[in-house]
């Protein structure tokens, strides 16, 4: 926990920063420092872990493992900081959530689950929506049983208390061994779920887009928002990410639920939190599938229809060829995929994994009646950034905007070496962030900033952070109005667990 000047008497403002990134499998809290937001305004920064991969988002819809434990690790802590944040000066009515990639997702869904309603009042999300293709798994059971098979289950996959006891006893290291971060249709193994009714508190208990069609999100502030080329994120251990957990719609098993429906329903019925956010992406989102692309254009090529998003369902083999050459045209026309058409590539995982999920929930919320949500594309870069492969263009990468807010450039917190239009950015994005934490808006009178007001269900105003901040209309207006066509006929809501079989008194 990280806090400003001390002060006796005065309650500061409270800030959960960073529900950290990693596709739910890898990191830990304090991978964001924030040192330098603090010096912007007085607050209180916490940071915390939860658990990850299996620990976290095994979801069988049983008693023992009804599915988002790592989801209500982030319930726990909020509920923590509403209860003793007063102790440390903090004001518990006055928190804002921020996550950057797969946390990003997180806070979005924070936003959609009955257990989280009084435990913040601001949300933002960096770089990924309640609505990305890897936000929520769509059929858990069946990721828990192709995992377990990559790791030696040979008991009876159809047997989901076998099941669970295996993942109960497996070594550590086996349970961890497997290296399958190249999901070809964007999906991650396991996530958050849509959890069945155990007669358990449950986190998310409808698919996010019902939740969001039906109003019943938090409708709190938002500060919405990606960077200009996600994916150029690259670490020593990126390589080895994988993306089986997630989470999940969970079935009721008499405990609380995290998430009880899927997102687009929670969203369709207007039940999400309605509460101020602020919301973005970059423009090329897709660089995070850059170091695929040696590996992929020829697969792409040949069967294109292996990259569409796992998210979408067809009633034939030949329907989904015939929607996959018509994404395949619409992104590269008649030409191949190679580095002639990079830019291509890139907008295509642009729009998959991260911009279009983004506007979908952003239409659906400002529908359902929350009229707080600042959208902005972060697009800043300078000539430390990498040069995108078979190009002389930079472009900013994964979570640019996160490095911008945060102290230094990860994994170096020295900020003296910077140039000066980086540290030119990192003050504006820092004032941006911290008078949005503080007042519910990210620009007041006395900045000297375009005036920002909240946008509408077509993506639009925005503003288009660069060198200089710009107002502009909806963002990727026809890529949306293509994939709106795709997903209105083709999207497959994400569903919770199905009731097990009751077990016989010898295997109790």
């Amino acid at each position: 926990m990280v806090r400003g000047a001390d002060h006796c008497v005065q309650t500061l403002a409270v800030m959960d920063v960073y529900v950290h990134g990693g596709a739910y499998q890898i990191g830990y809290g304090e991978f964001a420092v924030a040192k330098n937001l603090i010096r912007e305004k007085e607050m209180i920064i916490v940071n915390f872990n939860y658990r990850l991969g299996p620990h976290g988002f095994l979801c069988l819809g049983t008693p023992d493992v009804p599915g988002n434990a790592g989801m209500k690790d982030q319930v726990a802590l909020l509920r923590w900081v509403k209860k003793n944040i007063a102790s440390f000066g903090g004001n518990p009515d006055d928190v804002t959530i921020i996550g950057c990639s797969a946390g990003s997702s997180a806070v979005d869904l924070l936003m959609l689950s009955p257990m989280t309603k009084g435990l913040f009042s601001k949300v933002i999300p960096e770089s990924g929506s309640n609505m990305a293709v890897f936000s929520v798994q769509g059929n858990p059971v069946e990721n828990a049983k192709a995992y377990a098979k990559l790791i030696n289950f040979t008991g009876n996959e159809d047997d989901v208390y076998a099941l669970e006891e295996f993942y109960k006893t497996v070594p550590k290291e086996v349970l961890h061994s497997v290296d399958v971060f190249g999901q070809k249709d964007s999906t991650f193994f396991f996530s958050p779920c849509v959890e069945r009714d155990v007669g358990q508190e449950m986190f998310l208990d409808d698919a996010p887009v019902n939740i969001l069609k039906a109003g019943k999100q938090h409708k709190l502030p938002m500060l919405y928002g990606f960077a200009e080329m996600e994916g150029l994120f690259r670490v020593p251990w990126f390589d080895h990410w994988t993306f089986f957990f997630s989470p999940c719609v969970e079935r009721d098993v008499g405990q609380e639920m995290f998430l009880d429906d899927a997102p687009v329903n929670i969203l369709k019925a207007g039940k999400q939190h309605k509460l101020p956010m602020l919301y973005g992406f970059a423009e090329m989102e897709g660089l995070f599938r850059i170091p695929w692309f040696d590996f992929w254009k020829d697969s792409m090529n040949a069967k294109f229809s292996d990259f569409l998003p796992g998210d979408l369902h067809f009633d034939s083999e030949s329907e989904k060829e015939e929607v996959a050459e018509r994404i395949k045209r619409f992104y590269f026309g008649n030409r191949q995929i190679s580095e002639e058409t990079i830019f291509r590539y890139i907008d295509y995982f642009t729009d998959v994994m991260f911009a279009y999920s983004t506007l979908r929930s952003v239409r659906l919320q400002v529908e359902s009646g929350n009229n707080n949500i600042y959208l902005y594309r972060f697009d800043f870069v300078d000539d430390s950034a990498p040069l995108i492969p078979y190009t002389e263009i930079r472009g900013a990468d994964h979570n640019a905007q996160t490095y911008a807010v945060i102290d230094g450039v990860w994994p170096n917190l020295n900020e003296d070496e910077l140039s000066i239009d980086m540290k030119k950015m990192k003050k504006i994005m820092r004032k941006i962030w911290a008078t949005f934490i503080t007042t519910g808006k990210p620009v007041s009178e006395n900045l000297d900033l375009p005036q920002w007001p909240p946008t509408r269900a077509n993506g639009g105003p925005h503003m288009c952070i660069d060198k200089s901040l710009k107002l502009r209309g909806p963002l990727i207006q026809q890529r949306v109005l293509f994939w709106d066509e795709i997903y209105d006929k083709y999207y497959k809501i994400p569903t919770p667990p199905p009731s097990p079989p009751p077990r016989h008194k010898e295997e109790l």
